[in-house]
């Protein structure tokens, strides 16, 4: 590893970009299937594992109650996902959260 002034420098053979579902499984699939002493890396913009869509596949409900500002809880949702998501869907997804709920 190397210290400079704009970040660290990590040396790796394989790089993998995003640590949601995907990216973790990726990143154990070349360590697993790379030759011996493989170096893997991943980078993402937070917290390895609690990205992408990983915490619904891990049975996170979101649900929007009366009170809340629906236009918040939406934006946070479709920036956490870095803006690549059906965000009309999203909206309606939690728009309706609540009647779901109390059904």
């Amino acid at each position: 590893m190397f210290e400079q002034s704009h970040g660290t420098f990590i040396d790796t053979d394989i790089l993998v970009i995003g640590g949601g579902g995907g990216g973790l499984f990726a990143a154990l699939s070349a360590k697993r299937n790379g030759a011996p002493g493989t170096r893997v890396s991943i980078v993402d913009s937070w917290n390895v594992g609690h990205t992408g869509h990983t915490a619904f596949s891990n049975a996170w409900t979101v649900v929007v109650e009366p009170d809340d500002d629906l236009g918040a809880v939406t934006n946070e949702i479709i920036a956490g996902n870095d803006w690549v998501a059906d965000q009309p869907l999203i909206h309606k997804i939690l728009e309706t959260s609540w009647a779901r709920l109390a059904d």
